[in-house]
C-alpha cells in the first residue's frame, strides 16, 4: 500500500541556476560537493509522474 504522492516541483530551478552561477563568489568549506549536488539538482528532469494502472 502507498501513501500521497508529491506530483508539483521540487526544487525552484531558477535558484539552483542562480546559485551555482554565483557559488564561486563564495567562501565555503564544501564548495566543490555542494557544486555537484546542485548540478544534480538541475540536471534533474522535469516531468511529470505518471503510471499505467494495468501495468502495476
Amino acid at each position: 500500500v502507498g501513501g500521497p504522492i508529491w506530483l508539483g516541483p521540487l526544487h525552484d530551478q531558477t535558484f539552483v541556476r542562480e546559485l551555482l552561477d554565483n557559488i564561486e563568489t563564495m567562501k565555503l568549506g564544501t564548495k566543490k560537493r555542494l557544486i555537484g549536488v546542485l548540478s544534480v539538482v538541475n540536471e534533474e528532469l522535469d516531468t511529470p509522474l505518471y503510471y499505467v494502472l494495468d501495468r502495476l
